[in-house]
This record gives structure tokens, sequence and C-alpha cells, in this order.
């Protein structure tokens, strides 16, 4: 029997565009002291990063149906999508768990 909950071999994830250039020159202005000013500066973009996991199975309750014995956990993971500014688009270039998208 065929796991129900096996990733789909055919999946493929939508690439996103990086762009190398404007973080460094933000990051070394912001550096100097001379990006205080561009904290409330947002830029086109959203940052998604993971938040957390809980497990969850003990707190599901189901009746008056039947109901079947796990074998494992059932986790809930929580995924923050936010607007970014100037300073929070910098760290998410460096952060490898915080992945960039262009607001279309």
């Amino acid at each position: 029997m065929d796991d129900p909950f096996a990733p789909d071999p055919s999946f493929q994830p939508c690439a996103t565009e990086r762009r190398a250039g404007p973080s460094c020159w933000w990051g070394c202005s912001a550096d100097r002291g001379g990006g205080a000013g561009l904290w409330p500066v947002k830029v086109p973009y959203f940052a998604i990063a993971p938040g957390p996991v809980e497990e969850v199975a003990d707190l599901i309750s189901v009746e008056d149906v039947p109901v079947y014995a796990t074998n494992g956990d059932l986790f809930l993971l929580t995924v923050g999508l936010r607007e970014v500014n100037v300073f929070e688009f910098v760290e998410a270039e460096l952060d490898p768990r915080v992945d960039l998208v262009g607001a279309t």
C-alpha cells in the first residue's frame, strides 16, 4: 500500500529571485549609522520563515465516528509571513532559514 503522506516526487517549488547588489549598499549605510531614518521604509518583499512546531495529537478529540490509533506524532508547524523594512531585508538575505518573496 502506498503511503498517502509521502512527498510528491513531481513537486517543484517556485523559484524566488534574490538580488545581491542593494543588500550590501543598505547594510553598509546602516553600519555607519546613516540608516536610522530608514527603519520605517518598507521594501516590496515579504519574509517567510518557520515558526514554532508543536505536537498536537493529544489536543485532538473525535466523537461518534470510528477512531484509529496512530503510529507516530502529529505536529503543527506555524509559518510566518511579514512585510519587511530595509534592515529586515538585509537580515533575511543573511539568514538561510528565511525566504524573501517579491510582493506582486
